[in-house]
């Protein structure tokens, strides 16, 4: 018995060892790669991108993640929070963001109508009514990116048959232990599997936190009331893309969580 686990921890450090440096190695070329693009990567058009934040209370650093939204440097997006009820503490962290940026097409959408059993897709299906953009990105309220993250991802998502584009995580600003873990989680396993998922399967991996596609795709996929029963409508979303022949692409961009 003793000879038998000592084989089994032997092929299962052996394996995670392989495992972390074809992550380390696949990770690297694609962090590498993501320099070359952006540094080539021009926007020839700017369709009007709509941004939805769907929100539920005060997350750490709030304020400074919806920010990092109001100064992205993109000509042509509109900004809809979406709140479940008006006494939600971040009905006032949006509103004081709104006050400041004047010059950016921001609105807040409180509505508690629930169409299926997923929290998300609630909120979204409330805020899409308020919105025009040809295209739409959802993003979690727990991130924030560099003023450039839209430049970066709209020219992926109108190459041709592109139906969804999505970025990666990088875990940061942790103050307590157990934050420490989960940033540890997240950049040493969560973040490098995206990349080795689709440079080893071909699978590529749809991050809830960033998803953008066109208003056309989502109203081929049926709304986000064909999702309102599912959790995992990320996953959903992008297999529902390729099902329907469209490209998922992943940009080599890190968003910050």
């Amino acid at each position: 018995m003793f000879t038998i686990l000592l084989v089994f921890y032997v092929l299962v450090l052996t394996f995670s060892l392989l495992h972390l440096a074809a992550s380390a190695i696949i990770t690297t070329k694609r962090i590498k790669a993501g320099r070359e693009d952006s540094a080539r990567r021009k926007l020839k058009q700017n369709p009007k991108v709509t941004v939805f934040k769907p929100l539920k209370g005060l997350d750490d650093r709030l304020e400074e993640n919806l920010r990092s939204f109001f100064e992205l440097d993109y000509s042509n997006f509109e900004l809809i929070f979406g709140l479940g009820e008006k006494d939600d503490p971040a009905f006032d962290v949006v509103g004081k963001l709104i006050l400041e940026y004047t010059d950016v097409d921001a609105k807040i959408v409180v509505n508690d109508f629930e169409i299926g059993l997923n929290p998300k897709i609630n909120n979204l299906f409330n805020m899409e009514s308020r919105s025009d953009g040809e295209y739409i990105l959802i993003s979690d309220s727990n991130t924030r990116v560099r003023p450039d993250f839209l430049r970066q991802m709209v020219p992926v998502i109108l190459e041709e048959h592109t139906g969804i584009v999505t970025a990666t995580v990088r875990g940061m600003g942790a103050g307590k232990i157990a934050a420490v873990m989960e940033n540890l989680h997240i950049n040493s396993y969560i973040s490098p599997n995206v990349f080795v998922a689709e440079a080893i399967s071909g699978i590529p991996v749809v991050i809830g936190k960033s998803i953008l596609m066109s208003r056309n795709l989502l109203q081929k996929m049926g709304g986000f009331a064909a999702f309102k029963n599912y959790l995992a409508e990320d996953y959903l979303l992008g297999l529902r893309a390729k099902e329907l022949g469209y490209k998922v692409k992943t940009i080599r961009h890190w968003w910050t969580t």
